[in-house]
């Protein structure tokens, strides 16, 4: 039996969805930043990079 843990990904594009199923960003965290650098109307790579959020 495969117990695979599947992701809600709607909503989630670009390079967020591209980081949430390579596994390095969880997708609460990706729903977070998308909104955020939609806020401050910055890409969310510069957001990301910006906060640090990535290593």
């Amino acid at each position: 039996m495969n117990a695979a843990v599947t992701t809600n990904l709607v909503g989630i594009t670009g390079i967020a969805r591209r980081l949430v199923l390579d596994g390095a960003l969880d997708e609460v965290s990706a729903r977070e930043a998308l909104d955020k650098a939609t806020a401050e109307r910055k890409p969310v790579v510069a957001w990301l990079r910006e906060k640090k959020v990535l290593r």
